[in-house]
């Protein structure tokens, strides 16, 4: 099964084992490794919490961003995301080395290897298979794109190349090349020439 992030994961509400609302999707994670990496966590927005793991803190904490391994993740629907464990006893994993489909990806600047802006991420579909999500394809949406000859004939390629690629507004997570987070873009490896 394939999904756009923003539609079914932006901003969805976030459950505990007992059904207890404990804050809503912010983003999700993953490495940039292979040609299709696996979302390994889930950012959950909390409003408020007095724990966090197995730690008491001093104070209550108001409106904090925890990453929670997706292994905690038991299911999800078209309303929300259930966690595994009682809130706040949640695992959580670090932020450093991961990648965030939102932060990182989505709405940045898409360049080839020639360094020509083609395109900016309108989202992400991700694929799922057996509970696993991987990233698929960066989607475009055909509704921002200019007219210009070069970036129709470089998507035609992108499209020939990638072969599992239907849609000529997506671009295969595997010719990605870099994801450079200080300058907001994303750069295509060098393609073949027809």
């Amino acid at each position: 099964m394939r999904y756009r992030y923003k539609e079914a994961f932006g901003k969805k509400d976030v459950y505990d084992s007992t059904g207890m609302l404990v804050g809503h999707v912010d983003d999700m994670a993953f490495s940039f490794g292979p040609p299709h990496p696996e979302i390994v966590a889930v950012a959950v927005h909390m409003p408020w919490t007095e724990q966090i793991g197995p730690y008491r803190l001093v104070r209550p904490v108001d409106d904090i961003v925890l990453l929670l391994p997706w292994r905690q993740v038991t299911g999800f629907d078209e309303e929300r995301v259930m966690l595994e464990g009682e809130f706040p006893s949640f695992d959580l994993v670090t932020a450093e080395g991961l990648l965030f489909l939102k932060q990182d990806v989505i709405d940045k600047q898409i360049v080839d290897d020639e360094g020509n802006r083609l395109q900016r991420v309108d989202d992400v579909i991700l694929s799922d298979a057996d509970g696993i999500l991987r990233v698929e394809t960066l989607y475009l949406g055909m509704t921002w794109l200019p007219s210009g000859i070069h970036l129709k004939k470089v998507l035609e390629r992108l499209t020939r190349e990638a072969k599992a690629v239907e849609e000529v507004d997506e671009i295969p997570w595997e010719l990605v090349g870099n994801v450079d987070r200080d300058t907001d873009i994303l750069t295509l490896k060098p393609l073949v020439k027809p």
